[in-house]
């Protein structure tokens, strides 16, 4: 029975010792964070807030050291005897309550000197992201955005890195609000912010749909440079009044000169498709396809391409293919 009593003494003194070391190093390391004096407002905050954790800790840094007290009692009641090494510590734990009550003290007189010029600064944050936002939502009205000229690729990049900036903004406005919580300030609504997104995305839908758009009809493999046999014009038809729908959709959200644009083309491919699929007819012979390049005055070219026939104002003989075919 003397062993075990003796092992269990020598675990409580293990515990206790342990114990009584890291609940001091807890009470030094919050006291230390909050003797940090913040200067700037990204500091103020995050100091705020490492007060605002400390204070939620109190009852237990208190509750753990109390356990300390009582596994350092038992063992008295036990006889065994406390290193003066170790009961400097356990001195010290005691005296660090008072310091670390003051450190609170302190810390909230600091805060409290310092909150009514910290949410000024943060209003004057605050102030400086929606002018930034208010410049974005001009661009995005003005500029290549609204230039019916533009290269959709090159609005695209220019969108791109707008978004990057509205992002950026986004990250610094959640930012501000959790600064607004810890301030206990009512939260900015950042409805530039707000209106922004819901512009830049109008553009982006619209410019993107151009893009592909164009892709789709007039790039390096889209429709007018293929082999006009190769293509299939009843599958043309529907990918044309897909794009439409959609051209009208954005033209009636924002009638401006770039949707007017893409809404243009769209019934321009519609106006052709008629002709496109009467020439698909895989009923035409080379006798028919002779007699409609007759009436352009051309020889007829099996490796024609549809930009060749667009050239060719094949649509100014809609009637005669239509009737062919």
């Amino acid at each position: 029975k003397s062993v075990v009593l003796e092992d269990m003494k020598s675990v409580l003194h293990t515990a206790a010792r342990d114990s009584s070391s890291d609940v001091l190093v807890q009470f030094q390391q919050r006291i230390k964070s909050l003797g940090r004096k913040p200067g700037n407002l990204k500091d103020f905050a995050a100091y705020v807030e490492t007060k605002n954790v400390i204070g939620e800790d109190v009852k237990t840094l208190l509750q753990a050291s109390a356990t300390v007290d009582e596994m350092y009692k038992l063992l008295s009641s036990f006889d065994v005897k406390i290193p003066s090494q170790e009961q400097v510590k356990l001195d010290d734990l005691h005296t660090i309550h008072g310091q670390f009550q003051e450190a609170i003290d302190m810390a909230e007189s600091d805060v409290s000197a310092k909150i009514a010029q910290m949410a000024q600064a943060l209003n004057q944050e605050i102030a400086k992201l929606d002018q930034e936002l208010i410049e974005i939502m001009t661009d995005l009205a003005s500029a290549e955005c609204t230039n019916p000229k533009a290269e959709s690729t090159a609005v695209l990049e220019m969108l791109d890195d707008v978004r990057a900036q509205i992002d950026r903004i986004q990250e610094k406005a959640d930012q501000y609000t959790h600064y607004q919580k810890l301030f206990n300030m009512p939260p900015h609504e950042y409805t530039n912010l707000t209106s922004t997104r819901e512009l830049f995305d109008e553009k982006f839908e619209l410019w993107e749909n151009l893009r592909l758009w164009e892709e789709l009809t007039s790039g390096p493999v889209g429709w007018r440079s293929q082999i006009f046999s190769n293509l299939r014009p009843e599958d043309m038809e529907k990918e044309v009044q897909a794009n439409l729908k959609v051209a009208v959709r954005i033209f009636k959200k924002r009638e401006d000169d770039v949707a007017a644009r893409f809404k243009d083309e769209a019934i321009k491919w519609k106006g052709w498709m008629p002709t496109l699929i009467a020439l698909g007819n895989p009923a035409l012979r080379s006798r028919h396809w002779d007699q409609i390049f007759a009436k352009m005055g051309r020889p007829y070219d099996k490796d024609m391409t549809l930009d060749n026939l667009i050239q060719w104002d094949i649509f100014r003989f809609k009637e005669l293919v239509e009737e062919t075919s």
